[in-house]
């Protein structure tokens, strides 16, 4: 084996308990830069925790609801809730610059996942069988359009498993996106 890149590399794992979370932890979400985690629980809280500090929880707030979705763009966290609410706060900015949370959307189901593009200009947010389209333009993040689920999964059934759209991913080119679904794979 001598001679392989990778021969000489070593991986320093850390393992840790965070006793934060009371109740279910939806998702999970690293900053983009690695300092900071956030999580989305089923106590109504989401929390960042500083990673250098050894996972000091420095941010958390409570909501109305469960939060299901959490996906970090540059210092901005965007949250989706089981009311189908999808606001963004600025958890790492000082309390003397950090803005007030906004909400970008209220869908009509539960928020599952969340994905940006690799500029970061695009959102898919997935919400019951839709998944919703959002842009950013003149610093603001909008509402554009939903890529509804392929037709190929016929009319809803109560009788059968519901249509759920559970992850979202951009392709290499932005143009295409992979969506799964519970129950009926990817397209």
């Amino acid at each position: 084996m001598s001679g392989l890149p990778y021969e000489n590399i070593y991986y320093e794992i850390m393992a840790c308990i965070i006793d934060a979370p009371t109740d279910f932890v939806h998702a999970l979400s690293f900053s983009l830069d690695g300092r900071y985690l956030a999580s989305a629980t089923n106590d109504e809280v989401v929390r960042v925790y500083d990673i250098q500090r050894g996972f000091t929880t420095i941010w958390e707030d409570k909501g109305p609801c469960p939060a299901t979705a959490v996906m970090w763009r540059d210092r901005t966290l965007f949250v989706g809730r089981m009311d189908g609410v999808v606001i963004c706060v600025y958890p790492t900015n000082s309390w003397l610059r950090r803005r007030k949370s906004e909400v970008i959307y209220k869908a009509d189901e539960p928020i599952s996942a969340m994905e940006f593009n690799t500029r970061g200009d695009y959102l898919l947010v997935c919400s019951g069988a839709d998944v919703l389209f959002f842009q950013k333009a003149s610093k603001k993040w909008k509402y554009h359009n939903f890529i509804p689920c392929p037709s190929a999964f016929g009319e809803f059934n109560d009788d059968v498993y519901p249509i759920l759209a559970t992850g979202a991913h951009f392709l290499e080119n932005d143009d295409a996106c992979l969506i799964s679904y519970l129950h009926n794979g990817f397209w």
